[in-house]
């Protein structure tokens, strides 16, 4: 049908330049390369539905020879097919008048294309172009840009449409965009486009991802810095610095680290908390990482404490003819930890007419009335600073004083215990008695429980400690010659496997009218015994060395917070087994109940 371009008379003369019309003076596309000429032209949207009034845009598309398109929109001639309905300007703007449809139509080169426009009698809003702000941005790698989504409608109206349209990255290993517009900046990059776009209308808002001036660009592990001692646990947070791309730095930097190639292969680890772990001595490989950045590997030493002091226990001591007393050292390490190295030491007497000493014991020994000072020396590596070495003195009285022997007046002996089926039992004091009369109690006991219901077997166990405490008041300012803790056995386990049970000097305090298992302490100086085997029959008695745990009780180097027995394997046997024995109580008599026998003198 042919398009003719004129007003009908009744219409206003300012209405002439909505009128079909030329191009305007928008400028010309690119023209196409020689010989492609152009086949068609889609204008959209194809088919639109407004109220009156309503003013859509009109995109004209050329579709040429070689493939390609190109937007016409600006230098097509528009026109109405009836004006009376519709007009549009050479912008391919339209306005409707009046209910009714029209073709809308774009012309170029001869060829043509036209969409179906409708106008009804009420207003029908429709989405006609959709913008994008910012439009162009710069962002840093790391951070984030929030894009907006604004729309316009065909009766001229806008609504933020910013979580309705579908947001897509050109380039999402440099900036990815999720589904409210929030752009996170991933990589350094240049031209990334990020699209908004709902029901064929869509805008774009170009970025450049830049590097922020304090972007990291390298990270330092200081030399001599990685350094744990055996057996102890060391923050890292000091041992790594940052560089940054304006040239400045921070230290430290909190960076992760892991660890590989050690000497031995369980030479050092890092815990759950991020401490360094020194489990032997040796070397490992340390490296820091933080995203991208890794350091340099450094060398992590694990080192063995030096030894800073010595301290000998008694530091004087009166000792009769014939009689022994095992000496003690503690020493001081250079992580602030002290332990007993009585048997690592070489001991020796200067005068042996009057004390000898075991050499590798310091078991000391009166022989005749004088004075002997016992010292000891100290195989120590040859990068330890020179300690000084400290002395004894053994005094040996012409007549041997007197020596006594007693057992010590009870304080309290107690049972504590749990249950995985009796949460109450946690939380109940036991003077005595808590499983059999006249008992105290050490071990498990577990058995499977058969469910009818669950048609499976259910594990239950019941677990016990005892807790025992003398008074050695009367021992203040006499010297312990020997120090026996007396249990008899009451009843004896039936376990699968025979477990060891210990005895604990304890480090805190506690009462026997209040101690339970959630409460007791569990912190001791030293195990007394840590090794003993079961009890095979009732009335066995143990006769366990506690001398040195009551040198130190008399002597004041302890507090008196008395003796914890328990088994040293807790774990489940996944079978029925009773590894658990009891002790006469003091209700049993003096002659069963637990005693502290001690040699004074």
């Amino acid at each position: 049908m042919k398009t003719i371009n004129f007003c009908t008379l009744f219409l206003a003369t300012a209405l002439l330049g909505a009128c079909g019309g030329g191009g305007g003076g928008a400028a010309a596309p690119n023209p196409p390369a020689s010989g492609v000429t152009l086949q068609s032209i889609s204008v959209t949207p194809a088919t639109l539905t407004v109220g009156t009034g309503a003013s859509p845009q009109f995109t004209a598309t050329g579709n040429y020879s070689d493939g390609t398109t190109q937007n016409l929109t600006a230098t097509a001639s528009w026109s109405a097919g009836t004006p009376a309905v519709a007009t549009v300007l050479a912008t391919g703007q339209a306005t409707s008048v009046a209910a009714g449809s029209t073709a809308i139509t774009a012309a170029a080169s001869g060829v043509s294309g036209s969409a179906a426009l409708t106008v009804t009698a009420t207003a029908t809003k429709q989405l006609a172009s959709i913008s994008v702000t910012p439009a162009a941005a710069s962002i840093n790698t790391g951070t984030t840009q929030q894009l907006t989504a604004t729309g316009k409608y065909t009766d001229n109206t806008t609504a933020d449409l910013t979580s309705s349209v579908t947001w897509v990255s050109s380039n999402s290993t440099l900036a990815t965009v999720n589904s409210s517009g929030l752009v996170n900046a991933v990589a350094v990059g240049n031209s990334v486009s990020v699209t908004a776009s709902m029901g064929g209308t869509s805008a774009t808002s170009t970025l450049n991802v830049t590097a922020p001036a304090d972007a990291l660009t390298a990270l330092v592990i200081a030399a001599g810095q990685p350094f744990v001692y055996m057996g102890q646990r060391t923050s890292p947070t000091t041992w790594v610095s940052g560089n940054f791309a304006n040239g400045t730095g921070t230290s430290p930097y909190p960076a992760a680290l892991t660890i590989s190639a050690c000497t031995p292969a369980n030479a050092a680890s890092i815990d759950a908390t991020g401490l360094v772990v020194g489990n032997a001595f040796g070397t490992c490989t340390i490296t820091a990482h933080s995203g991208a950045i890794s350091s340099a590997p450094a060398t992590l030493t694990v080192a063995i404490p030096y030894l800073l002091s010595i301290q000998i226990a008694p530091a004087t001591v009166s000792l009769a003819s014939g009689t022994s007393l095992q000496l003690s050292a503690t020493g001081t390490f250079q992580d602030g930890s002290q332990k007993d190295i009585t048997n690592t030491l070489t001991w020796s007497s200067n005068n042996l007419g009057v004390a000898t000493v075991v050499s590798n014991s310091g078991l000391v020994t009166g022989v005749a009335g004088g004075t002997a000072t016992i010292s000891v020396n100290a195989l120590l590596p040859a990068a330890n600073p020179i300690i000084s070495l400290p002395t004894m003195t053994v005094t040996v009285p012409a007549s041997a004083p007197m020596q006594s022997t007693a057992a010590q007046p009870l304080v309290w002996d107690n049972t504590i215990s749990d249950s995985s089926l009796h949460a109450d039992w946690k939380t109940t004091t036991y003077a005595v008695n808590a499983f059999h009369n006249n008992s105290i109690a050490v071990g498990c006991y577990w058995y499977l429980m058969y469910n009818p219901i669950a048609q499976m077997q259910v594990q239950e166990y019941s677990c016990a400690q005892s807790l025992v405490k003398f008074d050695v008041s009367a021992l203040a300012g006499k010297t312990v010659m020997s120090a026996t803790l007396k249990l008899t056995t009451g009843v004896t386990g039936v376990g699968t496997v025979p477990r060891s049970w210990y005895v604990h000097a304890l480090a805190a305090p506690w009462s026997g009218i209040s101690v339970t298992w959630k409460n007791a302490p569990s912190t001791y100086y030293v195990a007394s015994a840590s090794n003993w085997n079961p009890p095979t029959s009732v009335g066995q008695i143990y006769n366990i060395d506690v001398t040195n745990t009551v040198r130190n009780w008399v002597s004041g180097a302890w507090p008196n917070n008395g003796f914890s027995m328990g088994i040293n394997d807790v774990s489940f046997p996944y079978q029925i087994s009773l590894d658990a024995f009891e002790f006469y109580s003091s209700e049993a008599g003096a002659a069963y109940g637990p005693q502290l026998i001690v040699v004074a003198q």
